[in-house]
Order: C-alpha cells, then structure tokens, then sequence
C-alpha cells in the first residue's frame, strides 16, 4: 500500500504541471486530458487507502482445502518438542506424542480426535479458556492462560496454554502447554505438589509396576519398616512380607497388576527391619491410564496391629465365655417381655435342659419357650416375673417344663429385667437349671409359700404387689380396674356348728366358686378369716364388650360381675352329708380414680363392704368416688 501511494503521488505531481502549462500556454484540450488524468490517479490514491476487505476463514470463496490444512497442522505439532495440539472450531484435530503422553494417552491417541478441548479443562477454569479462544480467534493474535487440565488419572494438573492463529491454515488455532519447570511428563507438577501431602500421611502409600517392584513410597513407610525409602526402591513389594503371607501378596498384587482384579484388601504380617512383625491392611488398586492396560498399581498399607491385638483378645475371651457357658448345668438367655417369651440368645445348655437346640428358640423359629412350661403354672410364672419387673427388682421363681421327651421337669430360674437411662424395659437376662433331681420337693413346698394351702387362691402378699402394679400401670394408662371385698355371711355359725376343719374344707370348696369371675388378669386372694378379696381388670364376663370397656358400659358391668358372685357364693352345697348355704356380702370400688395407693382403694372398698352389711345377708354396695 506504501509503494502505490508514492507511484500515485509522482504521478499525480507529473499531471498537475501539464495542467499548469496547458493553462498557461492557452492548451485547453491539453489541459482537459490531464485534469482527466489527475482525477483517476486521486481515485487509485484513495482506493489505496481504503482497507481491504477481510479474507473468509474456513469456509468462502478462498477456502483452503482442508486435507491441506490438517497436514500443514499435523506437521506443525510434530516439529514441536513441547506438548501441542491443534484446534478447529474447539475440537481437536491433532496432537503430538509429547501432548498425549503428557495426557497419559500415548496408546489411544486417535480417540481424542474429535472431541472439545473444553472438556478436557477443569469446569472453574473453562470459562476463562473459552475467552482465550475467543480473544485469539478476533484479534489473531496469540494469548496465554493458567488454567487446571484434568489427565487420564482423573487428577488436576496445573499449567499455561498459549493460543496463536495459524495463518497457513485458516479457522485453526495451535495450543501450547509451558510445564513448569519443564516438569518431566513421568512426574507430573501435580505429583510433585502431591508428594508433599503424602508424606504427612500415617498410612504407607505406594506404587508398583508391572512387576511388583516398588516405584514410589511415601516417607511413612520408613517409620513403619525400619527401612529407607531409597534401599527399598526397585525391590519387589512382596518380599517384606512374612513367608507365610507372602504368596498371597504375590497372587492378589498380580491380579490387581494386570487388571484381572478391581481393589483389592488383604490383611497380612509386615517384617520389619528388625524383626518386629506388623499386622497392615494393604489396598491395592490397579492403575489404568488408558486402553484397559494396567501400568503397575497404586495403594496403601495401614498397620492394624492393635486393633488385630484387641480382636484376638476379645475371640479369647469369646471362647472362655462359650466354654464356660458350655460346662454351666443350665440355660443363659436373653429375652423380651412378653407371654411367649421369645429369645433373643439361649446358651447351648438348652439342650440338655429341655432336648431343644438354641436355634430352635430364637425368634420363636419352630417354639416359644412358653409352649415349655406346664400349663399350670404358665399364669403363675407371667404374674411374679410382672410384679417384680414393676418394682425393678430381681425375680427368682421355680416351676415346671415339659422338655422333648414328655417329660416333666421342675426348673429354677433367676433373671432381672434390663432397663435403659430413661426407665424403658429393653430385654430380660437370665438363668434356668434343672432341679428335679435333688430339689423337686422342696421347691413344690417353696411355692406353696405363693398359694394359700386350703383354698388354693394367691398368697396376700401375691395379690397385693399385682394391685400396686395394676395401679401404677393405670396411673399412665387410665385403665380402670374393680375391687371386690368379699365377706361370707354368719360363716363363724358354721365353724361352730361343725367344726373348723369342716369350716377351712368348706372354704376350700367356695374358693373354686371364684371362677364365675376369674377371667384374664383376675386376682382372687383369702384376706382373712372368711374374706375374700378379688382385683379384676377384664371386665367381659359383665358383658362388656372389650377388657377395657367404655365408661358407659363399667357401671353395668361391675354390677352384673357382683352379682354373678353373690349368686355363685349362695348357691346350695352339700359336703359330707350335709346341705349348706352361705350367703356373701360385696363391697366394690372402681378403680383408680382418686384412689392414689392399694390401701387407700382397699379402704374405700371396705366402706362399701360396711354398707352392704348394713343393708342385710346377700347384698353388695360400690364405693362413692
């Protein structure tokens, strides 16, 4: 464009003197032709100086064919000794063998062709790496940018990329990584940093090749095997381990290698330098750079000596506990509370115990313990484990079983409940033994220590801890129960009459009377003399409609239920030739409204006992509330 403005400019200078002359010399025609002349030469200047139009990248009228641009690329990057790739429109077109081994790809190189370089940036970063393309690609001009790439290994590694327009090859732009420190590829910038972080590490963290021989070891591994890191480089991983394990590190260390094997953990012996042996926990993982083909593999070894110490102890101790359980002549359980006693834990002696392996039990799988116990004394059983697991107390209790044989054993058993911090009942722990042999009649005159002898009812002192339980339990769920004072009218008649061992006969044969009422959780106790006391909570057999009824439905039934017992008390008897009849007054009060303690609620029913003898023989009065 210089060259042309000074041409014109002579030129235009040449033209103007014609012009003068021509004026002068009175040559108007001469004169025409260089005015004529000097406007095309001003033309020429000015289109000169015009810019000119901007050429078409890629794609127009002077598009450079592409075949020809990917080889111009391709022969650029391979002249390059840094790592280079090229771009068209933000996919890759080629690379260089420095540019795919440091990307760990030197073995797949023709699968990254094709792709967005973007992808390959790290997501903060690859705003401000698309804004370098684009700042390029406007001002054709080369530019830089630190930016974080992500490498086959998934780990960041920090570098610039400059950019530069490449004028032989329209519409592509060259890339070019500046590692720091001309950092050699096998050891990465990234790993350089990292190997800092590994040392501070407790665990051994290392590297193997192909052929197990160690490639790297962090600075731990000196603390834990008495030897440097240096005299340990390039030995095989596998032989500073015991003999004994030794070939199982080889075989699982091959297998990860090779790439046959995913992670893997072992548990195995390390010899120290001087001797020392250490439990470590090795993982290995193999170390897969591309095409599915192992380079060696990667792990860590914790020492677990302690926590192997401690578990050794604690299977020792495990084994003296079952031995000891084994040798003990009876059952250690663990159970919840409820009617079929389901185990969560029974010992081995419930084998010879009851003919019942312990599985048997556990979760009730084939039986419940209940289905054990005798019928009889299933009832008994389930009430003094209640009583005392309301008073947080111990319980001790013996009845009996019938084992697999048939046969009928009396057992002994001790047990407590297990309570958490804030009072809830988590499980009863106990102990069950045989005592048929040896203690059989002693442990049958035991219990009747529980049961009055003459009249086969439950003890007082029975009948009086299941009232406080049954009060405490209605304190929290308002359940309502019903106390009947029973008093056998004119019955000291009787005992004068004929005697006061046809008397307690005859009482004997009333107290089987009680059944009429004696439904589900119903108490029936001498108190004394000829009183009776009964606590019931299930109120069907007065033709309630639930255990619980509405309160509607108490009143009705609490007057049907004493009754019923009036009428089944006075019904005729005849005993030993002789034809009685004996009429009973009732005092009843419901419970617990207002009633806060059993001797307060057995007061009131005493009153109401009071009124019904008042009012004649036969009769029977509710407490007022």
């Amino acid at each position: 464009m210089t060259t042309r403005l000074y041409v014109s400019s002579a030129w235009l200078l040449v033209v103007a003197l014609v012009v003068v002359a021509g004026i002068a010399g009175g040559n108007w025609h001469l004169a025409g032709v260089a005015l004529v002349a000097a406007s095309a030469c001003a033309g020429y200047i000015l289109l000169g100086l015009a810019p000119a139009p901007a050429r078409p990248v890629g794609r127009g009228s002077q598009k450079v064919d592409d075949t020809v641009r990917r080889e111009f690329a391709r022969k650029l990057t391979h002249g390059l000794s840094s790592p280079a790739a090229v771009i068209a429109d933000g996919l890759i077109t080629c690379t260089n063998l420095a540019w795919l081994e440091f990307f760990d790809l030197a073995t797949t190189g023709d699968r990254i062709l094709g792709i967005p370089f973007a992808t390959l940036v790290h997501p903060q970063d690859r705003e401000r790496f698309i804004a370098l393309i684009r700042a390029v690609e406007q001002h054709r001009d080369t530019g830089v940018v630190s930016v974080r790439v992500i490498r086959s290994e998934a780990v960041e590694f920090a570098c610039e990329i400059s950019a530069l327009q490449l004028d032989a090859a329209p519409g592509m732009l060259l890339l070019q990584f500046n590692l720091p420190d001309g950092g050699a590829l096998s050891r990465g910038a990234d790993e350089q940093r990292s190997e800092g972080l590994l040392d501070g590490l407790e665990q051994v963290v290392f590297q193997i090749d192909l052929e197990g021989r160690c490639v790297y070891l962090s600075r731990a591994w000196e603390g834990l095997s008495g030897f440097s890191v240096r005299e340990s480089a390039t030995r095989p991983l596998a032989t500073f381990f015991h003999p004994g394990d030794r070939s199982a590190v080889e075989a699982v260390l091959e297998r990860v290698v090779s790439g046959r094997s995913g992670p893997t953990l072992i548990e195995v012996r390390l010899v120290a330098g001087n001797g020392t042996l250490h439990w470590v926990e090795l993982r290995a993982s193999p170390r897969l750079p591309g095409a599915g083909q192992a380079r060696g593999a990667v792990g860590s070894l914790t020492e677990i000596t302690r926590r192997k110490q401690l578990h050794e102890s604690l299977q020792s101790s495990r084994r003296h506990l079952n031995t000891l359980l084994a040798n003990v002549p009876g059952m250690v359980y663990r159970g919840l509370n409820d009617r079929d006693w389901t185990m969560e834990f029974v010992s081995d002696g419930s084998i010879e115990l009851t003919g019942f392996a312990p599985h048997e039990f556990i979760d009730k799988a084939k039986r419940s313990f209940a289905d054990l116990i005798h019928p009889e004394d299933r009832e008994f059983v389930w009430a003094l484990v209640q009583t005392q697991l309301a008073r947080s107390k111990p319980y001790q209790l013996s009845y009996r079983i019938t084992d697999a044989a048939g046969e009928t054993k009396w057992v002994w058993e001790q047990g407590r409940g297990i309570f958490s911090s804030s009072g809830e009942l988590l499980a009863l722990e106990g102990f069950i033994t045989d005592v048929s042999a040896r203690r059989g009649a002693e442990e049958e005159a035991k219990r009747k220590l529980w049961f009055d002898a003459r009249t086969g009812l439950a003890s007082r002192a029975i009948f009086d801890d299941r009232l406080g339980y049954v009060l405490e339990h209605a304190g929290f769920t308002g359940y309502p129960c019903v106390i009947f004072l029973v008093d056998l009218d004119d019955f000291a008649a009787l005992n004068v009459r004929y005697g006061y061992d046809f008397g307690d006969r005859l009482l004997a044969q009333l107290a089987r009377r009680f059944k009429v009422v004696q439904g589900p959780g119903t108490t029936v106790s001498r108190s004394a003399g000829d009183e009776f006391v009964v606590l019931l909570t299930d109120f069907r057999l007065g033709g309630a409609t639930s255990a619980v009824p509405a309160a509607r439905e108490l009143g009705p039934a609490v007057t049907r239920l004493a009754e019923r017992l009036g009428e089944a008390l006075a019904a005729p008897l005849r005993m030993e030739g002789h034809e009685c009849r004996v009429t009973a007054s009732i005092g009843a009060v419901i419970g617990p409204s207002g009633h806060t303690s059993p001797e307060a609620m057995l007061q009131a029913a005493r009153k109401a006992l009071a009124a019904a003898r008042a009012a004649g023989p036969g009769h029977w009065r509710l407490a007022d509330d």
